[in-house]
């Protein structure tokens, strides 16, 4: 992920886990970029903002309170679409053996 490509909410995710962890960028930045592969960029700020309420300023901890979050909206999703019926999760025509 470039920063001219980076969208506003990761970002801005990436500047309170900065001043909130006092470490330095190579500790978390790899793992902000994956999970926002796989969530829209206004839940991992969301993410963000749930960690740093829980944690105190400083703590390591505070990004694993990140992972546990951003999993967790992944988790939430992948059920609501299997039980909306977008994803499906018993396929009619199963792969062949």
């Amino acid at each position: 992920m470039k920063p001219a490509d980076t969208p506003a909410p990761v970002l801005r995710a990436l500047q309170l886990m900065a001043h909130h962890l006092r470490t330095p960028a190579r500790f978390y930045l790899p793992t902000v970029i994956q999970f926002s592969g796989q969530l829209p960029p206004e839940d991992i700020l969301d993410a963000v903002q749930i960690a740093i309420e829980r944690i105190p300023a400083g703590d390591p901890a505070a990004l694993r309170y990140f992972c546990g979050v951003c999993k967790r909206k992944i988790r939430e999703a992948t059920i609501w679409q299997e039980y909306s019926g977008t994803v499906e999760v018993f396929p009619k025509n199963p792969p062949p053996q």
